[in-house]
């Protein structure tokens, strides 16, 4: 089961009404928004709108290119600003590569925008990782959970 925490409790509530008393979608900067775990999600939005941000090209991918790494979702400056495009930013993935300080400056800018984050934990084993440690010991590997 999935475990989905509110890291920032004193970020504002977001506004989901337009002015003729509707509701607007939720805008949502997930990071990566093309993971497969956030294409599962989308099935949710016909009760809760919601929109997703794609997810921004790094510098140097082709325009073509549908690569997302790094994400460029990461660095304070993207949010800065991209902040009044995004309701909540929903951080899973792929921020293995950045060091405490970087993400302390991204929670930090977060913070200044008020915007929440969500935090969703979905892999508590690296499956990548567990590649690599299979291949190195010339072992075979099972994808069942070890016991003990």
């Amino acid at each position: 089961m999935d475990a989905t925490v509110l890291a920032d409790r004193k970020a504002l509530p977001v506004s989901r009404r337009y002015a003729g008393g509707g509701l607007r979608p939720v805008r949502v900067a997930s990071v990566p928004a093309g993971h497969v775990y956030v294409r599962h999600l989308a099935s949710l939005g016909a009760r809760w709108p919601v929109t997703r941000l794609a997810d921004p090209r790094p510098c140097g991918a082709p325009s073509s290119s549908q690569r997302w790494w790094p994400p460029v979702m990461l660095d304070p400056v993207w949010v800065r600003e991209n902040a009044d495009r995004f309701d909540v930013f929903h951080l899973h993935f792929g921020f293995d590569a950045q060091t405490p300080e970087q993400l302390a400056e991204l929670v930090e800018e977060l913070r200044r925008r008020h915007k929440p984050l969500v935090y969703t934990v979905h892999d508590l084993e690296n499956p990548t990782t567990r590649i690599r440690a299979c291949t190195a010991a010339s072992s075979t590997c099972s994808s069942r959970p070890r016991s003990g």
